[in-house]
């Protein structure tokens, strides 16, 4: 049996616009097998590396139709009878 390239096999994925499963039958390719290769070796993805992206959320800008608050109210408090 002939090794497999997964970094070609990775690379051609990427760029094919395939679903890992549907590349995978398209080649032969064991699914399970090309996830686990896949997150085995981070450097086989597009940039090679992981990074966080800084993100602002805001409040929704407008009037009417937008967004209700759904935020839990307090409880109102009762007055005791006497």
């Amino acid at each position: 049996m002939a090794k497999i390239d997964w970094t070609r096999h990775i690379a051609a994925w990427q760029v094919s616009g395939l679903s890992q499963a549907a590349y995978c039958r398209l080649h032969g390719l064991n699914a399970s097998y090309f996830w686990k290769k896949l997150q085995a070796d981070r450097t086989l993805l597009p940039s090679g590396r992981q990074a966080l992206i800084p993100v602002r959320v805001e409040p929704p800008v407008g009037g009417a139709g937008m967004a209700k608050d759904f935020r839990q109210k307090p409880p109102t408090e009762r007055r005791k009878k006497q």
